[in-house]
């Protein structure tokens, strides 16, 4: 459904999800790895007397596209309430130290469409998150968020999409 916004015709979520379930086709992962799934930090536990993460509820594991996992865990703890501004400026860091992980990752396994998918992955874990979120400014943030990139990668085409770059201020630093 065609959405008017102070008289701008803007094409609706659905559309949007279409239109780029359509371009992900040429923006396909060069390898798959052995994923979690589902990996949030919900089903990450650490232990401290041994100083160890367990991963829990591994239902989903399979051979698959890397980006997946960073950005559910991303996104994860980006809807993560209750904290302070301290507490969410490290929270903040992790996933921006997550971020850098993945694009080193990335440039070593010459993965041209790093950005592209992973900004893919971050619109779907922004407006699929929401429904854990029970502070609706912060669900209705997370949504903007999702449409936001969304809007941003129907503008990429086969040849664009390598040079696409995730506006990562615009996403965690409000």
């Amino acid at each position: 459904q065609t959405q008017t916004i102070c008289g701008i015709k803007r094409p609706g979520f659905e559309a949007l999800i279409s239109q780029i379930e359509q371009q992900e086709r040429y923006w396909n992962a060069p390898f798959s790895v052995l994923i979690h799934g589902d990996f949030n930090v919900d089903n990450l536990l650490y232990d401290e007397l041994v100083n160890q993460f367990y991963f829990i509820d591994l239902h989903r594991s399979r051979h698959f596209d890397y980006v997946q996992d960073l950005s559910v865990l991303m996104i994860s703890i980006y809807r993560l309430q209750g904290a302070s501004k301290k507490t969410r400026a490290v929270m903040m860091a992790c996933i921006l130290d997550i971020y850098k992980f993945g694009k080193r990752f990335a440039e070593k396994q010459q993965d041209h469409f790093f950005e592209v998918r992973l900004a893919a992955g971050l619109a779907r874990s922004f407006a699929t998150s929401t429904r854990f979120v029970y502070d609706k400014k912060q669900a209705k943030k997370m949504y903007l968020k999702s449409r936001f990139l969304l809007e941003q990668l129907t503008q990429e085409t086969a040849d664009t999409a390598q040079n696409y770059r995730i506006p990562l201020k615009e996403l965690y630093f409000d």
